[in-house]
């Protein structure tokens, strides 16, 4: 085999590994979230939610989930987008 195939496959399977952590770490800050959110600490909720939004923008439960955050902030308008966005990710 090929040194550039080599390098190659090498490149692939660690961008893998680090896409894989940064979904792990993004699951982590959401069920954080989801535990302030049970506990009604819901700011602290809403920056746990963001991070993982941070990290995994494609996380239709995050979005359920900060969107329920909103609602209870009292911020209709941003809970709306936020659970429509997840509906998108269906």
């Amino acid at each position: 085999m090929k040194l550039s195939t080599i390098l190659t496959n090498r490149r692939l399977i660690l961008k893998n590994k680090l896409l894989e952590e940064k979904k792990l770490r993004a699951n982590l800050y959401l069920n954080r979230a989801i535990d302030l959110y049970q506990n009604h600490k819901y700011t602290d909720a809403l920056l746990n939610c963001n991070l993982s939004l941070d990290l995994d923008s494609t996380n239709r439960e995050a979005y359920r989930v900060r969107g329920l955050i909103w609602y209870q902030l009292g911020n209709i308008q941003e809970a709306g987008n936020d659970l429509q966005q997840a509906a998108r990710l269906l």
